[in-house]
């Protein structure tokens, strides 16, 4: 275990956004080492579309409502396009690691170790030269739009060239990055059992207790393409109306979700890698279904943004995820697939597992390890079989008394990836470089 450590952690997502590896990471490393979490720099530009920009400046450091040994930092603005046009990244992370510098200083962290998800803070070691260097590599960052490929391919080479250690969330990765560093392991990512599963025991009890009843499903005669006992099916698990308004929930949302209908549910980051089509196409074939995405919408839905049985609630507390994923009939994970989606290990995949939920998803290279848990698709018919197929099995599975033991032996998977045993194992292999 990594002990009495000074830590600066360089993420690329907000502290407060999708609770995902970065944030999992950093609090079991604060347990035993101080932590600087610095959040990603907006750029000047950034206001034109995030107006939380401007506030996010002035924020500075700051600590950790919870966590003694951990502190927060918001950089200043930087010069945009630095993903773009090489030159301008050197400028931003000069006047990025000054500042750190004087951070570091007020805090007293001496020599503190470098723990960087991001290419471009190779630019920025300079001003740390005696620091030990982790280089965690949770995408390809040279896929995602907006960046140039080239660039972003040199810096991310320097980086692996730099650093110390590296990981990889995805067997693809490990595979490209291998060959710069000798020092590189495949960590793929994992879930936080405990929070997910909260749940179960109330559901499964349930499960139980009640005998198996019908769907109060109201609305258009019923489309002959869908299977027979799609309409009916197990009694939803989760929460009523009240409870999902006491948690935050709007009202609208929670009265959706408490209904006893098919609900078929995505939750995360919804980024140009989700498959909107997809989800619009099933949505059209299947219109007594309700499909919910939650997180934080950063593309254009399209015509999903006026479908009556699709909802975007937007971004949702990670305190109340548990409880919205347990009113789902069937979680979904439609990525696309491509260059990025492909060296992805979606963390909601495990998450979904650990809330013992049934999962439909796109035929991933990295799900292909645990494809006995899942249900795999490649296309919108494919998704619409495979949904159908989870919800007849899980009626089957309820009316032979065998739902509560599924539900278990998925979060029993789930729990052999937890996060806990993915930091020791980040932890293991620093200690030998150390």
């Amino acid at each position: 275990m990594i002990k009495n450590k000074d830590i600066i952690y360089f993420s690329a997502v907000d502290w407060d956004y999708v609770f995902a590896r970065p944030q999992q990471t950093v609090m079991r490393l604060a347990q035993n080492n101080r932590v600087i979490y610095v959040e990603p720099p907006y750029s000047l530009l950034a206001p034109l579309k995030k107006p939380r920009a401007i506030k996010k400046w002035f924020s500075g450091l700051r600590k950790h409502p919870e966590k003694d040994n951990l502190y927060l930092y918001a950089p200043k603005p930087t010069l945009p396009f630095q993903g773009k046009i090489k030159g301008i990244n050197p400028i931003n992370q000069k006047s990025m690691g000054r500042k750190l510098k004087k951070v570091t200083k007020k805090l007293n962290f001496s020599d503190p170790m470098i723990f960087t998800t991001l290419p471009n803070t190779v630019d920025l070691l300079k001003y740390f030269p005696d620091s030990q260097v982790i280089y965690d590599c949770v995408d390809c960052h040279a896929s995602f739009s907006g960046h140039n490929d080239e660039l972003m391919r040199e810096l991310e080479i320097n980086l692996l060239e730099r650093a110390d250690l590296v990981f990889t969330t995805a067997y693809a990765l490990y595979e490209d990055k291998k060959g710069f560093n000798s020092n590189c392991h495949l960590v793929p990512n994992g879930a936080q059992v405990e929070h997910f599963a909260i749940n179960n025991k109330e559901s499964q009890d349930k499960e139980e207790q009640n005998k198996i009843r019908s769907r109060s499903n109201k609305g258009p005669k019923k489309n002959t393409s869908e299977i027979k006992g799609l309409g009916t099916g197990v009694s939803s698990s989760g929460p009523d109306k009240k409870t999902l308004t006491d948690l935050g929930v709007s009202p609208e949302v929670a009265e959706e979700l408490a209904l006893d209908q098919v609900k078929i549910g995505f939750i995360g980051g919804i980024g140009d890698w989700v498959d909107l089509s997809l989800v619009d196409y099933m949505a059209q074939a299947r219109p007594r279904w309700k499909f919910f995405m939650i997180g934080p919408l950063g593309v254009d839905p399209g015509p999903l943004a006026h479908r009556e049985n699709v909802y975007f609630p937007g971004f949702m507390n990670y305190k109340i995820l548990p409880q919205i994923l347990q009113a789902f009939s069937i979680a979904i994970c439609p990525f696309k697939k491509n260059r990025l989606t492909e060296r992805v290990n979606p963390v909601k995949v495990y998450e979904y597992l650990a809330g013992g939920k049934p999962v439909v998803a796109t035929d991933l290279r990295e799900l292909q390890e645990f494809k006995e848990y899942l249900y795999l698709a490649n296309n919108g018919e494919e998704f619409l079989s495979q949904i159908e197929k989870a919800l007849t099995m899980e009626e089957k599975y309820h009316q032979e008394g065998m739902l509560p033991g599924i539900r278990r032996m998925r979060r029993e998977f789930a729990e052999e990836h937890s996060w806990e045993k993915r930091v020791q194992r980040m932890e293991e292999l620093w200690e030998k470089t150390l």
